[in-house]
């Protein structure tokens, strides 16, 4: 509800340092760029089929030195800034698989 947003579910995982997120279009999964955790700053993939059971499915890594800024959805396509790896674009049309397609530096 727009209007009323009510919190449906919190989450964590352990050394996270989300910094912002997108979910698909079916709401069955999150992309959260983890930009200040302490278990790698890149993007994770998680699956919230089951919101009493959320897991972590995969995870977006260009560099594991490389900073995740935001991440954005549409359709099918996830757009990924980083801070020193440019702009990346993944195929998530199965998030358990992700893959670059393009990018821009």
């Amino acid at each position: 509800n727009k209007v009323s947003p009510s919190l449906i579910k919190r989450f964590n995982y352990s050394g996270s340092g989300a910094h912002n997120m997108d979910l698909s279009a079916d709401g069955k999964h999150i992309y959260i760029s983890d930009e200040i955790g302490t278990s790698g700053n890149w993007t994770r993939v998680f699956d919230l089929n089951d919101l009493d059971n959320i897991q972590e499915i995969s995870q977006i890594i260009v560099d594991p030195a490389a900073v995740a800024h935001n991440c954005y959805r549409k359709d099918t396509l996830l757009y990924q800034a980083y801070y020193t790896e440019g702009v990346r674009v993944w195929s998530v049309a199965d998030p358990n698989n992700p893959y670059e397609i393009a990018y821009y530096d």
